[in-house]
Formats: C-alpha cells, sequence, structure tokens
C-alpha cells in the first residue's frame, strides 16, 4: 500500500489484486467499523481472509520490501529435510524450525498417513528415518 492512500485507494488496490470482491464495499465497512490508522507496506493478502482480518493486518503494518511468497515449493529428489525446510522458510510463512518440528512428530505424521495412506505409507513403515 503506498504512503498516503485512502480507504477508497486501498479497496481498490485489493480488489485489483482480486483480495477483495469490491473496494466500495471495503472503503464502507472500514468507515463504519472506525478502521482509520492503515499503514503503509507490502503486504500478503488472501481471498479467503475477512475483511475484519485484512483490516487488522492493514493497521499492523506491512514489510518496507516487496514480499515474494509464493507459498509453492518444489522438493527435488535427493536434498536433505534441512534444505527443504530452508526452502520452506523462503517461500510460505512457515519457519524451517517449525517444518523440522513437524517432520519429527510423529503423531502428525501418522495423521498424514491416514489422510494420504498411498503417498506415506511405505515411509511411515519404514519408521526409522530420522531428521
Amino acid at each position: 500500500m503506498p504512503i498516503g492512500s485512502t480507504n477508497k485507494e486501498i479497496g481498490a488496490i485489493l480488489e485489483k489484486n482480486h483480495v477483495i470482491k469490491s473496494g466500495v464495499v471495503f472503503d464502507y465497512y472500514v468507515r463504519t467499523k472506525k478502521f482509520d490508522s492503515f499503514k503503509a507496506g507490502y503486504y500478503l493478502l488472501k481471498s479467503s481472509m475477512t475483511l475484519t482480518q485484512i483490516a487488522h493486518r492493514l493497521e499492523v503494518g506491512g514489510s518496507s520490501t516487496p514480499l515474494i511468497n509464493t507459498g509453492k515449493v518444489l522438493v527435488k529428489e535427493g536434498v536433505t529435510a534441512a534444505e527443504i525446510g530452508t526452502v520452506i522458510q523462503k517461500n510460505t510463512r512457515f519457519s524451517k524450525k517449525a517444518f523440522l518440528k513437524l517432520l519429527n512428530n510423529q503423531s502428525f505424521i501418522n495423521a498424514l498417513e491416514k489422510k494420504y495412506p498411498e503417498l506415506l505409507s511405505s515411509a511411515v513403515k519404514c519408521h526409522k528415518y530420522t531428521i
């Protein structure tokens, strides 16, 4: 969001980027709910967020540099879990540490195996991997 943007301009930017359906509705909503201290910056906002969530995020403030966060990760064959964690930290909102912690959480792995048995059953049966 550029410095000095009005609520109407912010709404138009959000609508143009498909974060919200209507900039006019956003402008009306933030005026009636008394959101009036939006900060300039770069933001990662999703269309699944509510107007309240978006407004709160805009009040907290964004990054001073552009965010290149695609949320997508390509895992190449032969890379280590730590290397995957580095890529995850760079391209998503998750940290490398949190990713590695989940890999070592057996109940999380078991839940994934139940949800995706065709993908993970052999890895879970091996049960001798360490991260």
